[in-house]
């Protein structure tokens, strides 16, 4: 899909707020799709990354049997409606996603373990996921991240 593999525009400014709460970071985090990748390359890491498939966005589903036509965008959000009512035709189901970002949220606490500040750059419905899962486990910060592009959430372990 070509939007997986699209990169984020070079000119799209990166918020001096965003670069001062990272600075600290010793591990950056991100999926190997390419705006995720273009996102640390644009915001200028020095330090260790880890590129893994694993923090993917949630997949949008799909039906090959569509019987009417509409713009691209306004499907896509017609099929993620549907997708959180249940619908998982050719990707996976909420459920799955939900147990994956389970196991993203864990790998991430490991990583935070292992580096201390841990950076990382994800996606729309996963972020919310992790979120929630970061939270159940004791860690604070907001149960619901921010959606605007560049926004940074911090979430820290709750001594």
């Amino acid at each position: 899909m070509k939007y997986d593999k699209a990169v984020i525009d070079k000119n799209f400014p990166v918020a001096d707020s965003l670069l001062e709460k990272i600075k600290d970071c010793q591990l950056f985090v991100c999926s190997d799709l390419g705006r995720s990748i273009s996102s640390f390359e644009l915001l200028g890491f020095a330090g260790g990354a880890i590129v893994d498939p694993f923090f993917r966005e949630c997949e949008v589903p799909y039906s090959k049997r569509v019987n009417f036509y509409c713009r691209a965008d306004i499907l896509t959000v017609i099929y993620r409606v549907l997708w959180l009512m249940g619908f998982s035709a050719n990707c996976e189901s909420k459920a799955e996603a939900t147990a994956r970002a389970n196991l993203c949220a864990e790998k991430l606490i490991a990583f935070a373990s292992e580096y201390g500040f841990v950076s990382f750059v994800g996606h729309g419905f996963l972020n919310r996921f992790i979120a929630a899962a970061l939270v159940e486990r004791g860690w604070s910060g907001p149960k619901q991240p921010g959606k605007k592009h560049w926004s940074c959430d911090v979430y820290e372990i709750a001594n």
